[in-house]
């Protein structure tokens, strides 16, 4: 069983899914605009996925403390051998101040609109301003407007030495990256 927190649309649980063929995943997430677009183009696989709204305290549950306190509770849920997916920027250990700068440069350089407008690629904000053109997104985005009223994005989240120190002590017994460009990546952990 893999658990995706913020899954999103649920791209890592479809490629989980699909990679392993006897798997099943839950999706967690609490945007409606994506967990939307998550059943309609990914579905239940077969039975597989399970698709779940809930709060994770978005805005707090970033914060070391907790995050341990997650990361514990998924222990406790999870039976041996589960597994966890944990995607997001997770910032270099302190010891590494030119890979972070590094990795900051690059991202501000290679995240920015301009930087996906100039190969004509799609911007975040030209998607969602797209998407809010389709009469049957309204409810949708008037949920998310209220869901996400007063929430903010922490500034600095832990870096992936406190995420794999949580999960280690929350009793995985396997933590470890499995995809990376620069600090944005996606853990693995095993129970």
């Amino acid at each position: 069983m893999a658990v995706g927190l913020v899954c999103g649309p649920g791209s890592i649980s479809q490629r989980l899914l699909a990679r392993f063929p006897g798997a099943r995943a839950v999706a967690v997430d609490i945007d409606p605009v994506m967990l939307a677009i998550g059943r309609g183009a990914v579905g239940a696989v077969d039975g597989r996925l399970r698709w779940v709204e809930a709060d994770l305290a978005w805005r707090d549950w970033l914060e070391p403390e907790p995050l341990t306190r997650l990361y514990h509770d998924l222990g406790r849920l999870l039976r041996p051998g589960g597994l966890f997916l944990s995607g997001d920027h997770m910032a270099y250990d302190p010891a590494l101040p030119t890979f972070t700068r590094l990795s900051q440069r690059v991202l501000d350089k290679q995240w920015t609109d301009a930087a996906f407008a100039e190969p004509g690629i799609e911007t975040a904000e030209q998607w969602w301003e797209a998407f809010a053109s389709v009469p049957s997104a309204a409810p949708l985005l008037a949920e998310r407007a209220a869901r996400f009223a007063g929430k903010r994005r922490q500034e600095s989240p832990p870096g992936l030495d406190v995420h794999v120190a949580a999960l280690r002590a929350a009793g995985f017994r396997e933590v470890g990256t499995i995809w990376q460009v620069l600090s944005n990546r996606v853990l693995l952990a095993v129970r």
